[in-house]
């Protein structure tokens, strides 16, 4: 049977055991590349029509879909289009579509990681190379079309950040260091990338620079954005001033242990002011076993606050274990949690 491969990581195209086959017009490129990003799943005609119209589907819409979709069938895809009772639908292994093949190789790369990243390495570097420009080139006027390039977008920035993770923990942040100040430029608020830019950066011989980004980035956050650089940078910065910075860093997404079981000797700071109604909801949340998490939006004190609380809840106990305080802000997957309130405990 022959083999049909969709890409939409560029100008959308169709292979069938390899030969490039036409696909002609936007519209029958958007509904191709629309259903391979919902491969297997119907698609309903009313949904397919939105995406390809928007507000201004032409009052023939119910005969104009279907054509379109008949002369893709005929001329690119032929059985592997099916219309069943509940919509459209591409009807071929997810691994044929550039976009999934790509995320599922993302997912792997991320589960060797830590056992091989140099395997890791491979599979991202093969993610990146199946890129061949920007997301269904040409559909610039297909209203579906500015959300599927935000997502495809995000996945090569994550798999760009973990490439670039995997060589500063191999102890080969030079070779991307470019890379990461692009990233760092397009991502300003991303702590991960621009913790990322700066190791590289001090791993490359470049100590001065990757302090004069960190002032600079400093100055961004707090005059554009009203919020200073978080924990883990700030102790970044500390470590390159010392000269004593290890730049492959380890795992990023692991927590330190913010708090030790023994009371600090005298706080490095004044007690945390008023705060009255979180300090007694968080106290009695902490009496209780179990996580309590500290939410809210960047700079208001958490941090602060979660550790002055697990220090003088240490020091009442007189050196009974516990409580422990995990930082989570810098993670960027749900599934890594666990690890790193593990890791602080």
């Amino acid at each position: 049977m022959p083999q049909l491969e969709v890409g939409v990581l560029g100008p959308v195209e169709v292979r069938i055991d390899g030969v490039r086959i036409e696909v002609r017009g936007a519209l029958a490129a958007a509904a191709l590349a629309h259903l391979a990003l919902h491969v297997g799943d119907p698609v309903p005609a009313s949904r397919l029509a939105a995406a390809l119209w928007g507000d201004a589907a032409p009052p023939s819409v119910r005969t104009t879909l279907p054509a379109h979709l008949s002369r893709l069938r005929s001329r690119a895809v032929g059985t592997a289009l099916v219309h069943t009772a509940g919509g459209y639908v591409l009807d071929i292994d997810p691994a044929h579509v550039d976009a999934h093949r790509v995320a599922r190789d993302h997912r792997e790369a991320a589960a060797v990681r830590d056992r091989d990243p140099t395997a890791a390495l491979r599979l991202l570097d093969g993610c990146l190379a199946q890129w061949r420009g920007q997301p269904l080139a040409g559909l610039d006027d297909i209203p579906v079309v500015p959300s599927h390039r935000v997502r495809l977008e995000a996945l090569r920035t994550a798999i760009r950040t973990d490439r670039a993770d995997v060589l500063v923990g191999l102890g080969r942040g030079g070779e991307v260091v470019e890379d990461l100040r692009d990233l760092a430029g397009a991502h300003p608020l991303d702590e991960r990338v621009q913790e990322l830019r700066l190791r590289a950066m001090y791993a490359a011989g470049r100590r001065d620079d990757a302090l004069q980004a960190f002032r600079a980035l400093d100055h961004h956050l707090r005059a554009e954005r009203g919020v200073d650089p978080g924990r883990r940078l700030r102790d970044l910065q500390q470590a390159m001033l010392r000269g004593d910075l290890d730049p492959t860093g380890g795992p990023l997404v692991a927590a330190r242990r913010e708090v030790t079981t023994a009371a600090p000797s005298a706080p490095a700071r004044a007690a945390v002011v008023g705060r009255r109604a979180e300090r007694a909801a968080l106290a009695a949340a902490a009496n209780r076993p179990g996580l309590v998490p500290v939410v809210g939006v960047a700079g208001m004190g958490k941090t602060r606050l979660g550790r002055e609380h697990a220090a003088a809840a240490v020091a009442a106990q007189q050196g009974t274990e516990g409580p422990w305080h995990a930082e989570l802000g810098a993670l960027v997957d749900d599934g890594h949690v666990p690890q790193a309130v593990a890791a602080a405990v």
